[in-house]
């Protein structure tokens, strides 16, 4: 099966601070910032090097200049 949902978590920026969210539906398997479980439809910063997991997936979040 999928490890990542289609539709899992929702990255905004504004200016040069990024934000996400996971999707209210939820998924599966849980999105966690830097090990600690997100609040489903609740927004959390996203900072350089913040790992951001999303299922079995980890990416690491590299702010651009």
């Amino acid at each position: 099966g999928d490890t990542v949902s289609r539709r899992h978590v929702v990255l905004t920026r504004r200016g040069i601070q990024w934000s996400g969210q996971e999707v209210p539906e939820g998924t599966a398997n849980g999105t966690y910032l830097n090990g600690q479980r997100v609040v489903p439809g609740e927004l959390f910063e996203l900072r350089d090097k913040d790992l951001l997991r999303l299922g079995w997936v980890e990416l690491m979040f590299h702010q651009g200049k």
